[in-house]
């Protein structure tokens, strides 16, 4: 049995911290964004104007993004490490690389880990007003009808141009660096949720990066997350 993500202390640290402030809607209800993007996309880049933008938009409700920062920052000691994230990352293809030693990675095995990183996602959603960046929440949120679900891709060629560009690297290198961790996102998310990640069913919208950029994405986002909200709305009068 998976023990709860939070300490009782650190869960109340970690909501005055954020400065939720709760709607009387639902707690099913309330709005949250996931977005999953091919690497290479702009996906910091788009978080970072939608909460903006929605920031803006409703004032005196902060909108704000779920880093990997965050969630190290927020899991009880000892349960979260970076090396244990970037083993999920590394290695999520291999189910034989999902039972580590504690005496490895601090942690019985790395199934126990997505499924508590599942259940903060679940946290933070029901708070509402979050924007999740990868790791599967499009999927784990599923039965939370508040979210908006977003799928950002674009061509192979252009995410290897744009990671070139965005980190001044060769394009040789940012050609391995896109294909390889592009295979271990697919990987991950097939290997520990079961799921396919480009399955348009777990998704309201699906922008083209390489047509559309960040500003008109966010936009359209924004606009979306609005009119599901009124939709939701109209439902429970």
């Amino acid at each position: 049995m998976v023990s709860n993500w939070f300490s009782k202390d650190v869960d109340l640290a970690v909501a005055a911290q954020l400065r939720t402030h709760f709607s009387q809607q639902p707690m099913m209800n309330r709005p949250f964004v996931t977005i999953s993007r091919m690497y290479g996309c702009d996906g910091k880049e788009l978080s970072g104007l939608i909460v903006e933008k929605m920031n803006a938009q409703e004032k005196g409700k902060n909108w704000f993004v779920v880093s990997r920062e965050m969630l190290l920052a927020a899991a009880q000691e000892g349960k979260l490490t970076k090396e244990t994230l970037a083993e999920l990352e590394r290695f999520g293809h291999s189910e034989v690389k999902s039972y580590i030693r504690d005496a490895i990675f601090g942690m019985g095995n790395l199934v126990e880990a997505v499924q508590q990183i599942s259940h903060i996602f679940h946290l933070f959603a029901k708070r509402g007003r979050v924007i999740f960046l990868g790791g599967g929440a499009s999927i784990v949120t599923q039965d939370l009808t508040g979210g908006t679900h977003l799928q950002l891709y674009a061509p192979e060629d252009w995410r290897i141009k744009n990671h070139a560009r965005r980190w001044s690297l060769d394009e040789s290198v940012a050609r391995k660096k896109v294909i390889d961790r592009t295979v271990d996102r697919e990987a991950f998310v097939k290997t520990f949720l079961g799921e396919d990640l480009y399955d348009n069913r777990f998704y309201h919208l699906t922008i083209n990066n390489a047509e559309v950029s960040p500003e008109v994405a966010a936009e359209a986002v924004c606009a979306m997350i609005m009119a599901r909200q009124e939709q939701l709305a109209s439902r429970e009068s």
